[in-house]
């Protein structure tokens, strides 16, 4: 399972970190996870080699024709794919006011969805009612059938 990168995570890799290398450096499926967890994703070894054989996730190198290798320039590539368009300019748009305009367009969806949800909750109600009403009336029909039909018998 992968877990999205966030920005943050990936400006907190120091300049000097040992995965900040340059885009042609090639590294094993062991390096790519610790490249991409330092970077701010999550991917094991073994979900890379199975993507690799089913020719998903990060772009693959492959060398000595089984040996699997991945570029650094395609690891970022493919981290910041993963990321949904919405979240990747999210820290400058969290203090612009089109940022409080959608927030009042979310809580006014809230607003309806909850009237939605309160008039979907008493139709449900009435309907119970109307089944319980129409119980008592097929019990009370059972019972007059039953007082009836020794006498229709005779």
């Amino acid at each position: 399972m992968i877990t999205l990168p966030n920005q943050a995570a990936r400006e907190a890799v120091p300049a000097d970190h040992p995965f900040n290398l340059p885009g042609d450096t090639l590294l094993s499926q062991g390096e790519a996870s610790a490249f991409i967890a330092a970077h701010g994703g999550s991917a094991q070894p073994s979900s890379l080699a199975t993507w690799a054989s089913r020719g998903k996730g990060p772009r693959i190198v492959r060398a000595a024709s089984r040996r699997v290798f991945y570029r650094a320039d395609d690891l970022r590539t493919w981290l910041a794919s993963q990321m949904p368009e919405d979240t990747r300019a999210l820290p400058e748009e969290a203090a612009s006011p089109a940022s409080e305009a959608y927030v009042e367009k979310l809580l006014e969806r809230i607003e309806c969805l909850e009237v939605y949800a309160h008039e979907l909750r008493e139709e449900c109600r009435r309907r119970r009612l109307e089944n319980a009403g129409l119980k008592d009336r097929i019990a009370a029909l059972m019972g007059e059938a039953r007082a009836e039909g020794p006498a229709l018998q005779d």
